[in-house]
């Protein structure tokens, strides 16, 4: 029967209520004062009060131990048992393990005094003699099993995996079982004594040393080498490495991704980053993953909590928006603390791109501080071309992220939509992550539809609290990413700028940061520049990120400085070689016509005034086209639409419509075109079967021409 000291009152039996300073010794203990040593050990001199003590303290007995100064502990799994048994009572079980007990793996470093009489342990049979059989629990650890208690063990069982229960244990420790069956166990390991080691109290200094840790699986890789393991307990997170012979059954191959485990391994350094070369592993025993789990989850909470900071400018959307923001980075702070895999779905233009950079540069840093050697698995940025989750994307993000569960022992990944998401053109695709477990949330500025907030963890988008698509998706980017990791603000704060010139969105929000922006040494004019040489070589790029390319255009790490100046020089330059000359040709083909609103409709057909497969593309002509139409008529609503043979796109300025909803009343009236799309309120695009074009195209006019426009209103507001 094992005992621990009572930890309430440290194995005296009593608990004080009170420690207090004599009010008539003061302290001393004597209430004479006394001139010389002489007389002093005397009585006579003590304070009658306190005894000679100096305090009153006031005591009771202990009621957590009975006044014993010691607690019970339970045999098997060393919970304290509160109430005092008598001596003698011999094995002592606390209430669970007598329900549900716990059958041990005895693993190294072990011996039989690990082993404690009234426990089970798993066991292998070993030999048979003519008095019993010996099982075995470990390697150079066995029992004997007496003739009389073999329950019908034979000698064909030789090698047999049976639980045994320890009857008794000699002085010289030698262990007496009998084989037992047990409907319902829970698991357990023992071992001899060995400090745990948390993982950020592993360092060089322990090189060579033998090192126990406990902690989550996070990462499993096979390479042509080791199989490569990821740990994290509540402190931070460490490599590990099993080296196997390929003529070797690998002894780890039931541990996964997510399990508790107990690691036996010696520490060292692969690539000058320290991992722990592992000797042994199993999984933690039931009670103890209780514990861990318990324990990193507390930790992980508290470290997944934002730090509380300003934004980089003053603006009362931003404000509304900030539970949302602060939530979705708990979320995302999680993932990367949690070990889970981190996709950041785009927009393929350079709002988008401005987004998903800043939130990738943020995890990023997070991730190098955690375990820099995992990064390039961790996080990936995909751009899409189109302004939603196309089927097609999912279908592929999904493909990658079930072969590398398979083949690496990944997480599934968490998905973060930028720039892109907030239609219902999105929610299948949605859905369909969601059937994997996939958790999604998006930050967007597209007019959103409420299905999308109904089936995702978090919808950031001004919208909801009463803003528009001016606070645009890069603004909304590098704000979440300084509160992901303030320490990347002063990296990324320019990039609200960018995004916000690219989207040619209006307000103060963009001269906001402008001025941020000018504190760098950009110019308006640099930044436009930055804003289309994105633009351009993201075309060229396709579905690639080109990350090291897209951080060079930014000047991430070199803004400003002759080589990004010359980048983005050389790359403006070509790209606005290719719009000009596509403009050129294109305001030749354009058709004018005032509407009933008095607003200038300008229609040009894509299709046949344009080359394929070349920049700019359609959306980037029509918005030249747009441009150009705007400065000759400053004085009117101008609405441009690009027409394809099923498609629409619209840009538009001073005229007062909402394009999505358009989109859903063309769909009520003339279903049989399949039209479907979405976008802002009046910018966006519109695809349908290219048999109903004529129809979709006047219906299109008909509902334009009787939206009001800003000098309609006026016109109005004077009249009255």
């Amino acid at each position: 029967m094992g005992s621990t000291k009572c930890p309430t009152c440290r194995g005296t039996g009593n608990e004080v209520i009170s420690d207090k300073t004599c009010p008539d010794c003061k302290g001393l203990g004597s209430t004479k004062i006394v001139l010389s040593s002489f007389g002093s050990s005397t009585n006579d001199n003590k304070c009658k009060t306190c005894k000679g003590a100096g305090t009153l303290i006031k005591k009771k007995k202990c009621t957590v131990c009975n006044g014993t100064g010691t607690i019970v502990l339970c045999d098997s799994c060393d919970k304290k048992i509160l109430e005092r048994l008598p001596e003698g009572h011999g094995n002592v079980l606390c209430s669970e393990c007598k329900e549900s007990p716990i059958v041990f793996v005895l693993k190294p470093p072990c011996s039989t005094r690990t082993i404690r009489v009234g426990t089970y342990f798993h066991a292998k049979v070993k030999h048979f003699k003519d008095f019993g059989v010996f099982a075995e629990l470990f390697p150079g650890v066995e029992g004997l099993i007496r003739t009389k208690n073999l329950k019908g063990l034979q000698r064909k069982d030789i090698g047999k995996k049976i639980i045994v229960y320890v009857n008794d244990k000699t002085r010289d420790g030698k262990l007496e079982l009998t084989p037992a069956t047990l409907k319902e166990y829970r698991h357990g390991v023992k071992r001899d004594q060995m400090d745990r080691f948390k993982i950020s109290s592993i360092t060089r200094r322990l090189q060579n040393k033998t090192v126990l840790l406990q902690g989550k699986v996070s990462q499993i890789r096979k390479t042509s080498g080791p199989i490569s393991y990821n740990f994290t307990d509540e402190t931070g997170s460490i490599a590990g490495a099993a080296f196997i012979k390929p003529t070797e059954e690998n002894p780890y191959q039931t541990i996964e991704v997510g399990d508790i485990v107990e690691v036996v391994g010696t520490v060292n350094t692969h690539r000058d980053m320290l991992q722990i070369e592992i000797q042994d592993m199993i999984e933690a025993g039931d009670e103890e993953t209780k514990v861990i789990l318990e324990r990193i989850e507390q930790v992980l909470n508290k470290k997944s909590e934002p730090e509380k900071i300003p934004f980089l400018i003053k603006n009362e959307i931003l404000e509304k928006m900030k539970p949302d923001l602060y939530k979705l980075a708990k979320l995302i702070r999680r993932a990367i603390y949690d070990g889970t895999p981190i996709l950041l779905r785009h927009h393929a233009d350079t709002d988008g791109i401005s987004s998903a950079v800043a939130v990738e540069h943020a995890i990023l840093s997070l991730i190098m501080e955690e375990q820099a050697e995992s990064v390039k698995f961790r996080v990936k940025r995909s751009p899409s071309k189109s302004p939603f989750w196309d089927f097609i994307d999912v279908t592929k993000d999904l493909d990658y992220a079930l072969q590398d569960a398979i083949k690496f022992g990944d997480k599934l990944p968490f998905v973060i939509l930028l720039d892109l998401g907030s239609s219902h053109e999105s929610l299948a695709s949605i859905n369909m992550a969601k059937l994997f477990g996939i958790n999604v949330c998006v930050l967007d500025h597209h007019f959103p539809e409420k299905i999308i907030k109904e089936n995702v963890e978090i919808h950031a988008n001004p919208y909801y609290v009463g803003g528009d698509y001016n606070l645009c998706a890069g603004m909304l980017g590098v704000e979440l990413a300084r509160i992901i990791n303030p320490k990347i603000s002063d990296k990324i704060d320019y990039l609200a700028a960018i995004a916000g010139a690219a989207d040619r969105v209006s307000g103060p929000e963009i001269k906001q940061y402008m001025k941020i922006a000018k504190k760098k040494g950009l110019t308006e004019e640099f930044i436009r520049k930055i804003a289309l040489a994105i633009d351009y070589e993201q075309y060229f790029l396709r579905f690639a990120d080109g990350k090291n390319i897209v951080d060079s255009i930014f000047g991430i790490n070199d803004l400003n400085s002759k080589n990004h100046i010359e980048l983005v020089d050389f790359l403006y330059s070509e790209a606005k070689t290719a719009m000009d000359k596509q403009l050129a040709i294109s305001m030749t083909h354009i058709k004018e016509e005032i509407l009933p609103n008095d607003a200038v409709l300008v229609t040009l057909d894509i299709e046949a005034y344009s080359p394929r497969f070349e920049f700019p593309n359609p959306g980037k002509t029509t918005g030249a086209v747009h441009d150009t139409i705007c400065t000759r008529e400053p004085e009117k609503a101008v609405i441009t639409l690009g027409v394809g043979p099923d498609f629409v796109i619209l840009r538009s300025r001073d005229a007062i419509i909402n394009f999505p909803k358009i989109i859903g009343n063309l769909k009520k009236k003339i279903p049989q075109a399949g039209a479907d799309g979405g976008g802002h309120e009046v910018v966006g695009t519109v695809k349908f079967v290219s048999g109903m074009h004529t129809e979709v195209l006047d219906y299109l006019k008909k509902a334009l021409g009787k939206a009001k426009t800003k000098f309609s209103v006026k016109k109005e507001a004077t009249t009255k």
